[in-house]
């Protein structure tokens, strides 16, 4: 059985039919889309951890360092504090090169020179040397009641200055009076012009040896002066400060 298709009906379709159209051919107008796209280009990102300057990150270690350097180094600025009041590493300086400036100076210089000419001779002493002459004075204090260190603290010396010390003293030594001797005509002769300050009842024959060690050393060290003296006329010492 067939259907009727009245013209009503046909008019309800046409028109459904075109609706459809219309929506499948809709089109967004360009003024929509662009604020479209501009909501979607500015939506708000995440949360991010911004990146830091890594010089920022070495300002502490910096400052801890600075304070860990002014706290060791401070004495070889302030030597002391009188209520509040410093006492600068200067100040000290210019007092001790006052007091004995001059010597002090003198000292160096000898030295200098001293090293100098064993450099240029060639000359040397061993570390055997040195310790067996300070194993001679340790055993020579020993025997007096006396301890080396605490001699060497009451001088504000160590055994590091008093080894420098010998090893300078033997440099010149072997340079200016290796040659010299002491015969015992000279300690007979010592002992007969001072027989009067002579005790009785010593031993004479171990007084002869302190005797003639001691006659050496004098003399050598005689030499020695009269030695450092020429290197110092011969040599060009120039003085930037007078005391």
């Amino acid at each position: 059985m067939k259907t009727k298709t009245t013209p009503k009906t046909d008019k309800v379709s046409k028109e459904i039919s075109k609706t459809k159209s219309k929506t499948q051919t809709k089109t967004v107008a360009p003024e929509v889309q662009e604020e479209v796209t501009l909501a979607e280009t500015t939506k708000k990102p995440g949360f991010v951890i911004p990146k830091l300057n890594p010089i920022f990150l070495l300002i502490p270690l910096v400052v801890l360092l600075i304070a860990i350097a002014a706290f060791y180094l401070r004495p070889m600025v302030i030597v002391a504090s009188v209520n509040g009041e410093q006492i600068s590493r200067l100040d000290l300086i210019q007092e001790l090169e006052k007091q004995g400036g001059q010597q002090t100076l003198n000292k160096l210089i000898t030295q200098t020179l001293i090293y100098q000419e064993a450099t240029k001779q060639n000359v040397t002493v061993s570390d055997e040397e040195v310790n067996q002459e300070i194993a001679s004075i340790e055993e020579t204090l020993t025997q007096q009641g006396r301890n080396l260190d605490e001699l060497l603290a009451e001088q504000n010396l160590t055994r590091e200055d008093l080894t420098n010390d010998i090893r300078l003293q033997k440099l010149a030594e072997t340079m200016a009076a290796k040659d010299i001797t002491v015969t015992d005509e000279e300690v007979d002769q010592y002992l007969e012009e001072n027989q009067d300050s002579i005790p009785q009842n010593i031993n004479r024959e171990e007084m002869k040896s302190d005797l003639r060690d001691q006659m050496l050393e004098q003399k050598k060290n005689s030499a020695v002066s009269e030695w450092v003296s020429s290197l110092m006329s011969g040599a060009n010492i120039i003085y930037y400060k007078t005391f």
